[in-house]
């Protein structure tokens, strides 16, 4: 039944409301105050429907990854006014082939949750062990379950041309969770080569947003060390290289998987 439909009328019950007093029924004024309830839930619902806040999900498999991809992205959703939640598929920290931390495990969380408080963002922590993660129904039923609690309408997952298998594989995941999220976006969080290029095809003007945005990479002091400030550099050109395809100061670049366009009233207020 769609809005403005003409509604069944109400049950006997609930049309009548009988009371008992010295043994006679009366009529009660049940009638006209459960019509007007009636109208304001369905205005209530048509003020819902038009309601233009979207539910987005960032996958990414380490702390830094969706800060890197869609950064700049995630800070506007947030300030359109959209539901966003970030899921990190594992606990980060990782060790040198002696043995020594290279990141430790409770650096890279306290890190990873200071960013999301800047972003703005909800943060779910899988933890699966680093280097470790698997195209697999177990961490597929962890993100669909995510999916389907958040009520998830635009996903950012990993590019699956990465050749880090924690990435490409966080992706493939992402491919199947949301095979019927409706808008459906890869991001590329890498500054290396791999077997095939990333064709950026959908993009995001993120001027107002890239100070914010190298403010949260720059939470990430441990790995900016071990980087000497690299991603800084990297992605601020890229950034740079992409809005100048578009004609913007500043974009993020995205590869699509789907994109459901928006009606003419869901545009009003997004975030693009």
């Amino acid at each position: 039944m769609t809005i403005g439909e003409n509604k069944p009328s109400l049950p006997v019950y609930l049309r009548y409301g009988l009371c008992l007093k010295s043994g006679i029924f009366y009529t009660t004024v049940w009638t006209i105050f459960l019509q007007r309830l009636g109208g304001t839930v369905r205005n209530g619902y048509k003020r819902k429907m038009s309601n233009n806040r979207k539910n987005i999900l960032a996958v990414g498999a380490h702390f830094d990854d969706i800060e890197l991809g869609c950064g700049g992205t995630l800070l506007k959703h947030v300030a359109a006014g959209d539901m966003v939640t970030a899921v990190v598929v594992t606990d980060s920290g990782y060790r040198a082939p002696d043995g020594n931390d290279v990141r430790a495990t409770e650096t890279a969380r306290y890190e990873g949750a200071k960013a999301a408080r800047m972003i703005g963002c909800d943060l779910v922590e899988l933890g699966l062990p680093t280097l470790h993660v698997s195209f697999d129904e177990n961490l597929t039923a962890k993100l669909n379950r995510v999916i389907t609690e958040k009520n998830i309408d635009t996903l950012y997952g990993h590019w699956t041309g990465d050749v880090h298998r924690d990435h490409l594989n966080a992706g493939k995941c992402c491919l199947m969770a949301g095979r019927h999220v409706p808008r459906h976006l890869m991001y590329r969080s890498n500054y290396y080569d791999s077997g095939k290029p990333f064709r950026g095809n959908f993009y995001s003007d993120i001027s107002k947003f890239i100070e914010r945005k190298m403010e949260v990479i720059g939470i990430y002091e441990s790995e900016l060390e071990r980087t000497n400030g690299e991603w800084v550099t990297v992605f601020q050109a890229r950034h740079k290289a992409d809005g100048l395809i578009i004609g913007v100061p500043y974009a993020e670049a995205f590869e699509i998987v789907r994109y459901l366009a928006l009606s003419t009233q869901e545009q009003k207020g997004a975030a693009f």
